[in-house]
């Protein structure tokens, strides 16, 4: 929400009715209070944003919907080191109870802190089935596989079912010894082509420039943590530029 105009109470309640349960909500609110770890209200600048927060928890008091943010900070203006608890996650309390708030210490060359919410249930992914790598020819046997295929001895089997069973077990066995299968594991994370070790040591200087700067406010600090940004930025620019 834009800061400087007074909260839209309607139209955010007209959403909270229309959006199905649970829900959950992020977004940059601009609103400020007490509950969500801002500083008590000191000053009569800091008034409208004090009252667009109180309006914020005053329409989803009838929904009975909680604050999941605990206090850290969402948002940093490096150019006059302005902290602040702008980012809300909102959510329905049947779904609150079995998650984790908590905000990356690295802003990525933002001026908010991005958001972690994870959960204590239980991984939902299942596991890929496992099939033979035909893909890897190269490291199967292909040879010892099709010298190993000797059907079984099969006269006494007079169901044709029976027998073409049993003839596709031998082979299932065979294939097992010679060629080899597939991971059944799942791999949730994306890899980027364009990563390299250079974007990793620039962003490793960077966060440790953020965390100077984060227990020592200095101009020198920020000058050092500034540059280690542009950095990371030039660096990550140009490795995927040259990875086309």
């Amino acid at each position: 929400l834009p800061p400087g105009i007074p909260f839209p109470t309607d139209q955010f309640k007209e959403l909270l009715d229309e959006l199905p349960t649970p829900l959950l909500i992020l977004g940059d609110f601009n609103c400020k209070n007490t509950i969500w770890g801002s500083p008590i209200l000191t000053s009569q600048e800091q008034e409208p944003t004090y009252t667009r927060g109180q309006e914020l928890l005053d329409s989803i008091e009838p929904h009975h919907l909680n604050i999941l943010n605990t206090g850290k900070l969402t948002f940093f203006r490096s150019n006059n080191l302005y902290h602040s608890h702008l980012d809300l996650s909102i959510g329905s309390p049947e779904i609150c109870n079995n998650l984790f708030w908590d905000t990356e210490p690295d802003p990525h060359n933002s001026h908010h802190y991005p958001i972690i919410i994870s959960h204590s249930l239980e991984n939902i992914y299942t596991q890929k089935p496992v099939k033979w790598n035909f893909y890897k020819t190269s490291q199967a046997d292909l040879n010892n596989f099709s010298k190993s295929i000797n059907l079984p001895h099969m006269d006494n089997i007079t169901n044709a079912t029976e027998t073409c069973s049993t003839l596709i077990n031998h082979i299932f066995e065979v294939a097992n010894q010679h060629i080899k299968k597939t991971s059944p594991n799942i791999n949730t994370k994306y890899f980027n082509p364009w990563w390299n070790e250079d974007c990793a040591k620039a962003i490793k200087e960077k966060k440790k420039k953020l965390r100077t700067l984060n227990r020592c406010y200095s101009p020198q600090n920020l000058i050092a943590f500034k540059k280690a940004a542009s950095k990371s930025r030039y660096t990550i620019r140009n490795a995927k530029h040259l990875s086309w």
